[in-house]
């Protein structure tokens, strides 16, 4: 089920612009604008379900299990008796709390240290919360100067500012200093690692510790009540004709692109934001507030316009180059949805486009449109907040996955990581049963990624079971054919697309069998596994790199027919994917009505692997890309259809 989201928002704003013809020669021209966009935007995704909540609380912030009268985690469910859910299934807000133990006859740890029943949630509100209120202003100076009849240039620059106005996030929630200090306390995290690990309590002391190589996390409520950023953006370009059939073009510009409102605050309506925010701690941010700035991009292109003399023909090449700094990239935080924003690096694109026209399509006879554009994209990342970037989250993974192979006996830090050789047995003893068996001991390490190397874009970010598809499609050429005579007119287009790339070290997963319980001979059923770590894919026995697989190129072709009837009426009949097809590459999970392949459904599932099993459907790491959200489109193919419309001008 889909949580209810909400989006409220009332935008305000003015414009001015002031031209003036200095001369024959120059126009200047002075824009200025301002916005103001109020947004209000909820999501019914807590934890908590909008319910009142108490925890069993003594007065350094520990929490209790009524059950037992002993220390607990202040996170766990009703079902372990920690905390109570007021209205589901008629729960009680304070449960009886035993106060003898029944062995020793001696006070429990809460009767003793006084704990007692806390609200922690009020039950009024919950989710995701965005209420930062964006302010965009602008000024740009221009000139359009001419100092001959051939030669024309444009100069100017646009100042931009982006102020951010944040929301409370402390005085009107007195429980999250609480729900901060307990997380703090009973989470941890190793530097390089792709999330946070839980700690472990000692009953007797109340004490949490980290496992070895991690510490605690450090949450912290405070944030600023504003974030600001200024942006200069120089821009030129000229215009040269050498003769009415040749003219040459050419420009650059700074241009910019401020991060969403959302990037700047991950705020939520309940008090325990500490769970929300705990999700960005593998990026480096430990406060609801986060520095995303904007992107800025240096963009240049160069165009060459010829008209065939004495023909109907023309034709034009325009070889282009951006390059972007601090590169906003939207990244998936675990399986619940919750999509963030961060600077992730330089990306770099060029290419070239080409475009040849004959004739006009308003004339009798035959004219046709051929472009052609070549895009080749890449993007280097830099590092997050924490010191290490997007690639070393990658590599820590793969280091957990070698550190169950007999390589690792070894501990090499640079193959193992952090984890050493604690992973590396053929088998992990356990209490009342046999060992439990290894089933990648015996397997090959994985070589790292690069993590200074260009990676082909993508977005989203990949991570778990989400952004496994690239934004970049190198070849794309469209042919648009027409025919007129007098009032009637045919038009077939066709397209033709050499298919983004797709594929992502994250696509499989398997069992963590050191968090198995034993099977009557060691055998492990994974279902029974509270953890799990990436694993090569089972078909290509490796860590699938950043555009590894190519979708298939696809042909497209459409048809407009139309009758002038008269000058007041208009008949057009349309026929689009008259003919889609989808030329497949040969992979073992291809499907022939499919054109565009990503994760699999959901955005939830990943593949499993052979030694772990699971449902057919999960059997191969890729499936047909149903996500729409980024850019419209579907990853099937279009069936045919058909459709008329009648024009008429009163």
């Amino acid at each position: 089920m889909l949580a209810d989201y909400e989006v409220i928002g009332h935008n305000y704003g003015v414009n001015g612009i002031y031209s003036n013809q200095l001369s024959d020669r120059h126009a200047l021209t002075l824009t200025g604008s301002y916005q103001a966009q109020h947004l209000h935007t909820i999501s019914n995704d807590s934890p908590f379900n909008g319910q009142i909540v108490t925890n069993l609380i003594d007065a350094s912030g520990n929490c209790y299990s009524p059950s037992t009268g002993g220390y607990a985690s202040c996170f766990s469910g009703d079902g372990h008796n920690v905390y109570s859910q007021g209205g589901v299934n008629g729960a009680s807000l304070t449960p009886p709390v035993l106060a003898v133990d029944p062995v020793t006859g001696a006070a429990t740890g809460a009767a003793s240290s006084g704990a007692r029943w806390l609200v922690t949630e009020n039950g009024q509100h919950s989710g995701a919360l965005d209420a930062v209120t964006p302010y965009i202003s602008a000024v740009s100076l221009s000139d359009a100067y001419r100092p001959s009849r051939r030669l024309t240039i444009n100069a100017g620059a646009r100042l931009e500012n982006f102020t951010f106005r944040l929301a409370e996030t402390g005085g009107p929630y007195p429980a999250r200093p609480f729900w901060y200090a307990a997380y703090n306390r009973e989470n941890c995290f190793s530097p390089g690692a792709y999330a946070t690990t839980s700690a472990t309590l000692d009953p007797a002391t109340g004490a949490w510790t980290c496992p070895t190589g991690s510490a605690h996390v450090a949450l912290s409520g405070s944030s600023p009540k504003t974030s600001s950023y200024t942006i200069f953006e120089p821009r030129f370009g000229f215009t040269y004709s050498f003769t009415p059939d040749t003219v040459v073009r050419g420009s650059y510009g700074r241009y910019s692109a401020p991060p969403s409102s959302s990037d700047q605050l991950q705020g939520a309506s309940q008090q325990n934001l500490a769970s929300y925010i705990g999700q960005f701690v593998p990026f480096g941010y430990t406060t609801p507030h986060h520095d995303v700035h904007p992107a800025t991009s240096d963009s240049f292109d160069f165009s060459l316009e010829q008209h065939v003399p004495k023909t109907d023909y023309a034709f034009s090449v325009t070889p282009f180059l951006r390059t972007t700094r601090d590169q906003i990239q939207a990244t998936p935080i675990g399986a619940g949805g919750v999509v963030a924003g961060f600077n992730t690096g330089r990306q770099t694109s060029s290419g070239v486009e080409l475009l040849i026209r004959k004739d006009d399509f308003a004339r009798d006879g035959v004219s046709f449109n051929l472009s052609y554009a070549y895009t080749r994209s890449r993007i280097r990342f830099g590092n997050l907040p924490v010191g290490y970037n997007y690639v070393d989250t990658v590599d820590s993974a793969i280091q957990q996955y070698n550190s169950f192979t007999r390589a690792c006996a070894s501990a090499n830090a640079a193959l193992c990581g952090t984890y050493g050789a604690k992973n590396a047995l053929p088998a992990f003893p356990s209490a009342g049963g046999p060992a439990v068996t290894n089933p990648y001991f015996n397997n090959a390490p994985q070589p790292l990624f690069d993590r200074n190397a260009d990676y082909v874009p993508y977005t989203p970010l990949s991570t778990l079971s989400n952004g496994f598809r690239s934004t970049e499609v190198p070849h794309v050429a469209t042919f648009v054919l027409n025919y007129k005579h007098g009032r009637a007119s045919v038009t077939p287009s066709l397209t033709y697309s050499s298919g983004a790339s797709y594929g992502a070290p994250f696509s499989t997963v398997g069992f963590d069998p050191t968090t198995c319980p034993p099977g009557a001979t060691g055998a492990v059923t994974p279902a029974s596994c509270s953890g799990f770590v990436f694993v090569p894919n089972t078909y290509t026995h490796r860590f699938d790199g950043f555009g590894d697989f190519k979708d298939p190129s696809r042909l497209t072709v459409n048809l407009q027919t139309s009758y002038q009837f008269s000058t007041r009426v208009r008949l057009t009949l349309t026929g689009t994917s008259l003919i889609d097809r989808c030329y497949q590459r040969g992979y073992a999970w291809d499907n022939g009505t499919t054109c565009q392949y990503a994760q699999l459904p959901l955005n939830l599932l990943s593949a499993t692997s052979n030694a772990t099993g699971g449902p057919v459907q999960l059997a191969y790491p890729y499936g047909s890309w149903y996500n729409n959200f980024w850019n419209g489109t579907v990853g099937q193919k279009i069936p045919t259809a058909v459709f008329g419309t009648l024009d008429v001008k009163l």
